[in-house]
């Protein structure tokens, strides 16, 4: 009688694991924007500005041996890569929807969609600066130099 409840939970426990990773697979797979964050992005992305001198790759200032460098387009996507020692240990990937204005970036991240999502939406704004060279942004307290 034991051997075969402890088989029975087994089976149960193997189940309920098969479900929840293919809940996270499908779900994340998908991510899709709800209406009004597609809305949101079109504002982001197309409604405003995006100040020509921050378009382009920028390589994070810092001394940490991480550092995460920064790529604007004139689409209005953020993308971000990190690197460790002065090499690349990640892909591009997206970080944030953006425009600028007056002197502000506005950044838009939708929610995380899906079991296990831990971020709602995400709207930082920070005061950046292009020097007069074209050749350093500063964004809040960070400081990237343009790549050539």
């Amino acid at each position: 009688m034991k051997a075969k409840n402890k088989s029975y939970i087994r089976i149960l426990i193997l189940v309920g694991i098969v479900i929840i990773s293919l809940n996270n697979l499908i779900s994340c797979s998908g991510n899709k924007l709800t209406t009004k964050e597609a809305q949101i992005v079109e504002t982001y992305t197309k409604a405003k500005n995006h100040d020509v001198t921050i378009i382009g790759e920028w390589t994070d200032n810092s001394t940490l041996s991480i550092k995460d460098n920064v790529s604007f387009d004139a689409q209005g996507i953020k993308r971000v890569r990190m690197y460790r020692n002065g090499k690349a240990f990640n892909d591009w990937h997206f970080d944030y929807y953006y425009y600028t204005d007056q002197g502000k970036i506005f950044m838009y991240r939708p929610a995380e969609k899906g079991f296990l999502a831990m971020d709602g939406e995400l709207f930082p704004q920070s005061k950046y600066q292009v020097s007069e060279d074209g050749n350093t942004l500063t964004i809040g307290d960070k400081t990237y130099t343009k790549n050539k």
